[in-house]
């Protein structure tokens, strides 16, 4: 007599315990075209402290950008997501802080920058 409401019951509320333990990603917005000019400016006040005014890197803080293979492999949201949360450090790169220490900045500035760095030609290392 109540075992069909009880089922109904209980699969609601097993199913809503299940996704409680879940943390969902913030996704990453992007609500516009590129803005090359305002991701140079950018990458110059803010990333060419560790990366380089031309992307080549600063020794001990950041490594070069155009030649890097992590930039070259992935896609502008997936450096856009890294950039977001930052990187720990490891025995062949110091560690980069979330959002390059600036957490004011905003998903489509993030995106700007990436393209920018798209832009920046590789060296003759």
């Amino acid at each position: 007599m109540f075992t069909r409401p009880l089922a109904v019951l209980i699969l609601f509320f097993g199913s809503a315990l299940v996704g409680c333990g879940r943390q969902t990603p913030e996704p990453i917005a992007q609500t516009r075209a590129p803005d090359l000019a305002r991701g140079g400016r950018l990458f110059a006040s803010i990333c060419a402290q560790c990366h380089g005014a031309a992307g080549e890197g600063v020794k001990d803080r950041g490594l070069p950008l155009p030649t890097s293979v992590f930039v070259n492999s992935n896609t502008n949201r997936s450096i856009v997501e890294m950039i977001k949360v930052g990187r720990p450090p490891t025995a062949d790169r110091p560690a980069m802080p979330p959002k390059g220490g600036r957490l004011d900045l905003t998903d489509d500035e993030l995106h700007d920058i990436v393209a920018f760095l798209r832009t920046i030609p590789v060296g003759d290392d």
